[in-house]
């Protein structure tokens, strides 16, 4: 390295040493702003600069399709969807938020080359926005249902609500030391999630690199335990609703420590519980809850809300209903795609088997939340003509 280069690094250094001490300071003076409430505030100004744009949301089929289209090897489809795609992008017309499992799908990719070159697509087209991890997700809706019932102040938008940067895609997690001075380790956590709030998507990538082992047998084995259990009560299926009202309730199971959160954080607003304290709900309060969930999901009265456990049970229930269909575990991030595209996006590309079964007439998630579904890159180039020529 030369002694100009050392000079250069070593200036970028001093700066970005000044620039957390000032960022240090800034939030001392800010110490009645809690590390949540800094996320919150945080995450909706992100939404906020979101609003002009459409969501466009990429199943990993189509990211690897673009990434080869980059390197001149796709499609004559990938290539100009991913010319309109970069176009509305710079334009400030559209965004191509990533997920916790997009995310996973990219890390399981074992050459790095391509791997990375994936990551540098992903990185430009999504802006480094993601959807905030599935339990967190489902978490806010279900906070947001108990909320809407039993809060009398004012609640933000619920799409507000659901978006993080990359370096997030994995869940909110904070760093944590005894320093012996609170005000201080909050201003200090404050610091490092603005750093990481501020880092690219390809950052996050090259840091982790093959840290992240395969979830492939992960997936495999819930596919075969979902597979083994609706075999058991099959017999017991005898409609594609009796198959809903099952996977309703039991989604609703998923979420004991999110529904104990909910009733202590209206409790707390209420005045009725104390902040700060631990609060264990009586067997029989948490019971009603879980049942609330689950009724208003199977009578429909809460499936705007509870979108994403809408299209979580809606899937479970159809591959149920279909006695002859086997899960295998790329159905299962198929899955996860379908929460996250259809519950939060403007357009879901996907592949044509899963294009077809969330647009099926018992199903019709597509118009449920108003998102446009492409099941081939043929008509992903469609909507992005269409968009190009029609978004204000």
């Amino acid at each position: 390295m030369s002694g100009v280069d050392e000079v250069g690094e070593g200036m970028g250094n001093l700066t970005q040493r000044s620039a957390r001490a000032a960022a240090i300071e800034r939030n001392l003076v800010e110490s009645d702003i809690s590390i949540d409430a800094h996320v919150r505030r945080s995450q909706l100004a992100l939404a906020n600069t979101l609003r002009e744009r459409v969501k466009i949301y990429l199943d990993t089929n189509y990211w690897v399709g673009l990434r080869r289209a980059d390197a001149g090897l796709g499609s004559a489809h990938m290539v100009e969807l991913l010319a309109r795609l970069r176009d509305l992008v710079a334009r400030g017309r559209a965004v191509c938020p990533l997920s916790e499992s997009s995310f996973i799908e990219l890390l399981n990719q074992t050459d790095a080359i391509s791997r990375r070159a994936t990551a540098a697509i992903m990185d430009s087209l999504s802006l480094g926005v993601a959807l905030i991890e599935p339990h967190t997700r489902m978490g806010t809706e279900v906070s947001y249902f108990f909320h809407s019932k039993g809060s009398r102040g004012e609640l933000y938008p619920l799409e507000d609500l659901v978006w993080c940067k990359a370096a997030f895609i994995l869940g909110f997690t904070h760093l944590k030391a005894e320093l012996g001075n609170d005000q201080l380790m909050l201003a200090i956590q404050k610091g490092c999630f603005d750093e990481l709030w501020d880092a690219q998507f390809i950052e996050l990538v090259d840091r982790m690199g093959d840290q992240i082992p395969s979830m492939g047998a992960a997936y495999t084995a819930m596919a075969g335990r979902l597979n083994a259990s609706n075999a058991i009560y099959a017999h017991e299926i005898k409609s594609f609703q009796q198959a809903y009202r099952a996977e309703a309730f039991g989604v609703a199971d998923l979420f004991d420590d999110v529904i104990v959160q909910s009733i202590c954080a209206i409790g707390v607003r209420a005045g009725a519980l104390a902040a700060n304290v631990d609060y264990v709900p009586q067997p029989d309060t948490l019971g009603i809850a879980k049942q609330l969930i689950g009724t208003a999901l199977a009578k429909d009265k809460a499936r705007d809300i509870l979108r994403s456990l809408h299209i979580q049970a809606s899937l479970h229930a159809a591959t149920r209903w279909d006695k002859q269909r086997k899960l295998d575990g790329h159905d299962i991030l198929d899955m996860a795609h379908a929460c996250a595209g259809l519950a939060y996006c403007d357009y879901f590309f996907t592949e044509k088997p899963l294009a077809d079964q969330v647009t099926q007439n018992h199903l019709r998630l597509d118009q449920r939340y108003d998102c446009t579904v492409s099941g081939t890159p043929e008509q992903a180039v469609t909507v992005a003509k269409q968009l190009a020529a029609t978004v204000l």
